[in-house]
């Protein structure tokens, strides 16, 4: 599942565009996005901000975290994720 502070709307628009077969949450009071850990300082387009960090958590059957991905290429993530 793929989860950002950005609102319910603006998620069934981005899962219909690119035709997702996963849940997408809305955080927008960014309590998961808080408690994993993954807000805080990044660079977009030359400037510096806060925001979300990219990252991909790798959860097994037992809900236990079993990866950690902090360096998301976004061009070939499924590969980052199949050489696991």
């Amino acid at each position: 599942m793929g989860v950002s502070g950005d609102a319910v709307k603006s998620h069934l628009k981005f899962a219909t565009k690119y035709q997702l077969d996963f849940p997408l949450l809305a955080d927008e009071e960014k309590l998961i996005i808080k408690a994993y850990d993954v807000w805080g300082p990044k660079q977009l387009f030359g400037k510096q901000m806060d925001g979300i960090v990219r990252t991909t958590f790798v959860i097994g059957a037992d809900s236990r975290i079993e990866q950690v991905i902090a360096q998301v290429d976004t061009t070939s993530h499924a590969q980052q994720i199949l050489k696991m």
